[in-house]
């Protein structure tokens, strides 16, 4: 009898002791995690490419033996947050204090939509937390403002804030270079007019008069301008008054899912002018089938598509495609490089301070599958955002064309003197990425005007 209770005692002894370990080996693992928020609509392709693109970057690390901090290994996890910024902004309000109080991360990357991202800026200053944007073109402005509170911020991508002068907007126009070049040697149309189509928002509300402005320079006349909804269910009204104002381009801000409806419209309405510009949704692998083939000829921008931009580009589309079955829209990119660029800083820093790592973030230069990432300086007119050039971080102009994205922009040829003025940066006829191939002008557009000025 007494051997059976003492059997029983040094079981449960044992029992004791396997829970303490267990529990200990639970919180050393999670004290050895770097914890990173992702934060966006994952109810949207914008989202849902976000998180994966982090998600890549992650397992890479992982696997290479994770983030060393003074000779330490980390592991990186990441935790996704859906702020369904499309719809409501409390919710992305909500979702960021969520992410950030209750997950308790260290880190935050993500945000798509720039009326949201400006709002979840005061959570990431309240809370002293570095907070990486890959998708909004807003943020930066706060810091030049006041650089204490907002210094936590750093815009990976896109790379403008006010698409103005001395900001990445200049490469929407730099893309109309060879629509205009086209419609002057295969049309004759020696001063192309514009339509302005320019979706209401606060990442394009400067978008307006800067454009005016440098295509007047281009030799372009604007005709008017139009500010459609980011959720618009139509746009019949505005195509069939941009096609009466005789415009030959329709330059288009929009990255909103309004952009579906004006691919699909557009088309089937046979606009005798050339669409180019940003559309957001244009960029996404399924814009072709959501529009029923509508889009062929449209223009749009993206920062990886089927060209080679970096010795990072191919791996990195090929381990996304295999991991989502999609082609990457310019949000996973920018992510995956988030989560490098914090790996490269904690490396060279040795800790997860923030405020230890904010000098170091500021002296980032990293080269990924989109390109390089250097941050405009403290005291700069948008502090801490990507710079853009021809060696730098930059998009590319593409083509729908046979259900395929077709880059054509830059193609080899130097923008307009205007845009440089302005602030952009010469050297783009050094610029032509494998794969580029030459831009085409709409069959409708082309027989509209044929013989006509």
């Amino acid at each position: 009898m007494k051997e059976r209770r003492l059997l029983v005692k040094l079981w449960m002894g044992l029992i004791v002791i396997c829970m303490m370990l267990l529990t200990f080996g639970m919180n050393a693992s999670a004290a050895d995690e770097i914890k990173i928020g992702v934060v966006g609509p994952m109810k949207f392709a914008n989202g849902e490419h976000t998180w994966q693109g982090a998600q890549i970057a992650a397992d890479e690390i992982n696997a290479a033996g994770g983030i060393r901090v003074k000779g330490k290994k980390y592991r990186v996890e990441i935790l996704k947050t859906d702020d369904n910024s499309f719809a409501s902004m409390p919710d992305a309000v909500s979702a960021m204090e969520r992410i950030v109080t209750l997950k308790k991360v260290d880190f935050v990357i993500g945000g798509c939509r720039s009326e949201a991202v400006l709002a979840q800026q005061e959570i990431m200053a309240d809370n002293k937390i570095i907070f990486l944007g890959t998708g909004s073109a807003a943020g930066s402005l706060k810091i030049a403002k006041n650089y204490n509170r907002y210094k936590y911020f750093f815009r990976v991508a896109p790379s403008q804030d006010t698409l103005g002068p001395n900001y990445g907007g200049t490469q929407y126009v730099a893309m109309m270079e060879p629509v205009i070049r086209a419609l002057k040697t295969e049309l004759g149309i020696e001063r192309p007019r514009v339509a302005l189509l320019v979706e209401k928002g606060v990442w394009a509300d400067n978008g307006s008069a800067y454009s005016k402005d440098v295509l007047s320079k281009m030799g372009c006349d604007v005709v008017g301008e139009w500010r459609p909804g980011f959720t618009a269910t139509s746009m019949t009204a505005e195509l069939l008054a941009i096609k009466r104002a005789g415009a030959h381009i329709i330059f288009v801000y929009s990255a909103g899912p309004a952009g579906n409806i004006l691919s699909k419209q557009w088309g089937e309405l046979k606009i005798p002018a050339a669409l180019v510009g940003l559309s957001v949704a244009a960029g996404k692998p399924d814009h072709w089938k959501v529009t029923d083939g509508l889009c062929s000829f449209g223009a749009s921008s993206e920062v990886i598509v089927n060209v080679v931009k970096t010795k990072k580009t191919k791996a990195f589309v090929e381990a996304f495609v295999k991991k989502t079955g999609e082609n990457p829209m310019f949000y996973a990119p920018a992510a995956y490089d988030a989560v490098y660029i914090l790996k490269g800083a904690i490396e060279r820093t040795g800790t997860l301070n923030a405020e230890a790592l904010i000098p170091a973030l500021e002296k980032t230069d990293y080269v990924g599958p989109d390109g390089r990432i250097v941050f405009t300086p403290p005291g700069h007119p948008t502090p801490h955002g990507c710079i853009w050039g021809p060696h730098q971080y930059t998009w590319v102009g593409f083509q729908w064309r046979d259900g395929k994205r077709m880059v054509y922009w830059p193609d080899g040829h130097e923008i307009h003197p205007a845009q440089i003025a302005t602030g952009a940066v010469g050297g783009w006829d050094k610029v032509r990425f494998e794969g580029t191939t030459n831009y085409v002008l709409p069959p409708w557009v082309v027989e509209y005007w044929k013989g006509k000025k």
